[in-house]
């Protein structure tokens, strides 16, 4: 999907409200990516976009709209501000033409046991470096000396 979206733009796929799209057939953009992944475990894929929001309208609770209400009423675009300190801006616009993806970017989020289980492997990968880089020095010096003996 996302190498379709790369090649071609963005889409709006189903008119049809679902609780997945809280402000009916549009595209959501947010401030950040927790809004809509959170701290879900794996491998996933967003777009870093320029969205033309225009004159948005400001919603405090999810509301049905589409292109032509929002038109009517005198808007581009539905903008939900942040409700918390853990929360972010959401922005929702219903024309595909008003978002422009410029950047793919892929992300694994992992549970942090396995991340202090990788850093302690880094630690010691680094102390076998530092190990072998002093093996290394030692057997130069063993070296230069023996060639000076013999040479």
């Amino acid at each position: 999907e996302c190498e379709d979206i790369a090649e071609n733009g963005f889409y709006i796929s189903s008119p049809k409200n679902s609780p997945d799209r809280p402000f009916g057939a549009g595209m959501c953009f947010s401030t950040s990516l927790s809004c809509f992944k959170g701290n879900v475990l794996g491998s996933h894929k967003a777009f870093l976009c320029e969205v033309a929001v225009g004159k948005p309208m400001l919603v405090q609770s999810e509301r049905s709209l589409d292109m032509d209400a929002l038109k009517r009423a005198g808007f581009d675009s539905v903008r939900r501000p942040r409700r918390g300190a853990a929360d972010c801006d959401e922005w929702v616009v219903y024309n595909v033409a008003q978002a422009l993806p410029l950047f793919a970017v892929s992300y694994d989020i992992q549970p942090k046991a396995v991340a202090a289980q990788l850093l302690q492997e880094v630690v010691l990968l680094e102390k076998q470096k530092q190990q072998a880089l002093q093996e290394l020095e030692a057997a130069r010096v063993e070296l230069a000396d023996l060639r000076e003996r013999l040479g």
